[in-house]
């Protein structure tokens, strides 16, 4: 796994993904901020010849 990802596996992802469903509230977040992203743009971007970031 990677050093950076968030969940120490797959079923410690599951188990806190369906933890968060059993609070109270939580369906009505989800209900509330699901329809505000109607579309997602991704792009890989690559620094400058000029970028201190290479």
């Amino acid at each position: 796994m990677l050093p950076h990802a968030g969940y120490r596996s797959l079923a410690d992802r599951k188990e806190n993904r369906e933890s968060a469903w059993r609070k109270p509230g939580w369906d009505e977040v989800v209900a509330y901020t699901v329809p505000l992203i109607e579309e997602y743009y991704s792009r890989i971007l690559t620094p400058n010849t000029f970028s201190p970031t290479q």
